[in-house]
């Protein structure tokens, strides 16, 4: 029943040389830097934290490669402290971070369509244009050589052999003309899976073994698309299907058979990417725009019990050069557009349930699916999901939610920029069935961009039945967030932005917190400390000095009053819960307040009081 939020988000922009666009990155998660190749072969490094460039460097100008060719892979190696570069012309470069220069340290005459580097970085593969993949040590050895496309053996229609070689193939297979070539290694490196596309949009997948032998043969899909990626902890390849009637991720498993899939939700859009996050629970999705052809969608999809549920959707208003998940965070994912723009968007785990302290409180618990609400009033029932009580649909698909402090309704904001407010529904009792009468549609507006841009806020919270406040990323390079206070009007089902006014926090904010019991705000910046946030008739303010510094940063935090006291509640993402700066326990993963009581979870799956 979790959801995914998005709790913080920092914006940059890389200078590109006059009509140049960004072309491929690669992120370097210790340094927190982006290591680019825009046009005319400029290879940049950006600090999205400092939001500033570190260098640049002229690949053309060192003469490390032909100055008409096309750089096809980049990849930052941190074993080498290095960024590696393949061209499309089959130069093999070497930028050494150390040295600031660049190296060419080898040639395949016959070009390179792809380059993959092993997760411990001990082996290179490449993909050549003479239809073979060349296996490298670090030490640019040659370790061997194989044709990329062994035919399928005659007896089955998958076959999973680890013995086998590309020698003993039997079938030949039509690999002529080869357009695209895709490589992605599993997570511990014994193996890696190959896509090739050939002129005529046949696709072939192989799965390959570190030593070189093939170790299955791709079940046989009409119109299996390139984009690839393996699952880090092994247990699925995922890449799409383009059929005439629908677009679908597919997964295969090691031997090569087919195992599931779901339909996109997007129309007319063509799958770019897909991406596995560290944790291998998050699919990321880049999708190019059809219907805009300078538009491009980021969907980020969640498998529980069996279904797959569409958690976030990002539009951006610019055609995506590339997007890739942080390897040392499963929670930050790294996009940047053709024309220079980077955006990080660092992600966590929340329950949203209604929880108001109050005896007719449902308790009612919303999952997000894309347009779709599912929604269980767990005071009543527990419907164990896929299923649900009732489902609300919603214009677009979801970008935020803020439950109401007074009734057990909510505010929704989609991802086209329509703001959406849900009464309580009718009354919901024990013992009339499993059926919940789904919230009604009190007000919906399309906000104009120009008015306030609806997508760009985050972590919003309704404090009162016609105020709420939510964040948005500042535009400077600065790095500092915006507080927006919002005040609104709802006449029939007419609903108007009466008021706006911003604060600018002096830190990025990673939490907004109010509680309905003491009509209190508070806001957590990334640094851990606490302030309180004052709303005036119009007006918003932060507190100069914080109320609490907490040990570190704690993604999920709420308030209670106890002994007269309002206390701060508070769980790290290293399982560590405080009240207030005290550590309570060492081993949590999750707590809810009462109006008597804290209960919390520990990792030996206790539940304590």
């Amino acid at each position: 029943m979790r959801n995914v939020t998005l709790v913080h988000e920092t914006r940059g922009q890389v200078p590109l040389p006059a009509g140049g666009e960004l072309e491929l990155f690669s992120f370097d998660p210790e340094a927190g830097t982006l290591y680019c190749v825009a046009a005319k072969h400029l290879l940049v490094a950006y600090s999205i934290k400092a939001g500033s460039v570190l260098f640049s460097f002229d690949l053309d100008k060192a003469g490390v490669i032909a100055q008409d060719t096309t750089i096809v892979t980049l990849q930052y190696i941190p074993d080498l402290s290095a960024i590696c570069l393949a061209t499309r012309a089959g130069d093999l470069v070497i930028y050494d971070l150390a040295r600031k220069d660049a190296e060419c340290v080898g040639m395949v005459d016959a070009g390179i369509f792809s380059m993959a580097w092993s997760p411990d970085n001990e082996i290179l593969v490449l993909a050549t244009g003479n239809k073979t993949l060349l296996y490298m040590t670090k030490e640019w050895e040659v370790i061997t050589e194989h044709p990329i496309n062994p035919p399928k053996p005659p007896s089955s229609t998958s076959t999973s052999s680890s013995s086998s070689t590309p020698a003993q193939a039997s079938t030949p297979t039509n690999d002529e003309d080869i357009k695209e070539v895709r490589l992605s290694w599993r997570g511990d490196g014994n193996f890696f899976a190959c896509t090739t596309i050939n002129a005529h949009a046949q696709a072939v997948l192989r799965v390959w073994e570190r030593s070189g032998s093939v170790h299955a043969y791709g079940e046989d899909t009409p119109m299996l698309g390139t984009p690839l990626s393996w699952r880090p902890s092994g247990s699925l390849i995922a890449t799409c299907q383009n059929t005439p009637n629908k677009q679908e991720v597919i997964f295969y498993e090691r031997n090569g058979l087919r195992h599931g899939s779901f339909p996109l939700r997007a129309p007319a859009t063509t799958v770019r990417d897909i991406l596995w996050n560290a944790d291998s629970d998050l699919l990321a999705l880049v999708l190019d725009d059809d219907a805009n052809a300078t538009g491009c969608i980021v969907q980020i999809w969640y498998m529980s019990n069996y279904h797959w549920y569409l958690k976030r959707e990002i539009r951006l208003q610019d055609r995506t050069c590339c997007a890739q998940w942080d390897p040392a965070d499963a929670f930050g994912l790294i996009v940047a557009t053709r024309r220079g723009s980077v955006s990080r968007y660092d992600f966590a785990w929340d329950y949203d349930v209604t929880h108001r302290f109050s005896e007719d409180d449902k308790a009612l618990a919303v999952v997000v699916d894309g347009a779709t609400l599912n929604l269980t009033p767990l005071r009543y029932s527990a419907v164990p999901p896929p299923m649900c009580a009732s489902k609300v649909a919603l214009p677009a698909p979801l970008h935020m939610l803020a439950f109401a402090p007074h009734h057990n309704g909510f505010l929704a904001f989609t991802c086209d920029g329509h703001l959406l407010v849900f009464g309580s529904g009718k009354d919901w009792t024990p013992g009339s069935g499993a059926h919940l009468d789904a919230p009604e549609c009190i007000a919906s507006a399309l906000v104009p961009r120009d008015q306030l841009d609806v997508v760009s806020l985050r972590l919003a919270v309704w404090v009162t039945p016609d105020t709420f406040v939510a964040v948005s990323p500042a535009s400077s390079s600065s790095q500092r967030d915006v507080v927006v206070y919002i005040r609104v009007d709802i006449a029939g089902t007419g609903l108007k932005i009466t008021q706006i006014a911003r604060t600018t926090a002096p830190a990025p904010v990673l939490r907004l917190l109010h509680n309905s019991q003491t009509n209190s705000t508070f806001a957590e910046f990334v640094d851990g400390s606490v302030h309180t946030l004052t709303l005036a008739s119009g007006s918003c303010s932060l507190s100069s000095s914080p109320l609490l510094r907490l040990p570190g940063p704690c993604p999920w935090i709420a308030s209670a009053l106890w002994a007269g006291q309002e206390r701060i509640v508070a769980l790290s993402t290293r399982n560590k819960l405080y009240v207030q700066d005290t550590l309570l326990a060492a081993d949590c993963n999750s707590f809810s307040l009462h109006d008597r009581f804290l209960v919390y979870t520990t990792l030996s799956h206790n539940m304590k009081f």
